[in-house]
């Protein structure tokens, strides 16, 4: 592509290299901070078991609708690009 734009940089200063997947650092995600909330989430359910009934009635059939959701794309998916 350069030697069509002999103006255009080789490296652009707008983009960043890319040396290497570092997701942390494009998405500024701060791993400590995660790990800190999963520990806080564990303990508020050792003080409060029942709210696992209330992510099982919530997540479960969550799931089981992603699932089916998930086969019924790639099923139709095959079914209209090779038959």
């Amino acid at each position: 592509m350069n030697h069509y734009l002999s103006n255009y940089p080789r490296q652009s200063s707008y983009y960043h290299r890319m040396d290497g997947i570092n997701f942390s650092k494009r998405l500024n995600i701060h791993f400590a901070f995660i790990i800190q909330l999963e520990k806080s989430m564990i303990a508020y359910l050792k003080t409060h078991p029942l709210i696992l009934i209330f992510f099982m009635v919530i997540g479960m059939p969550l799931c089981i609708l992603l699932a089916v959701a998930t086969v019924t794309t790639i099923f139709s998916l095959l079914y209209l690009f090779i038959l």
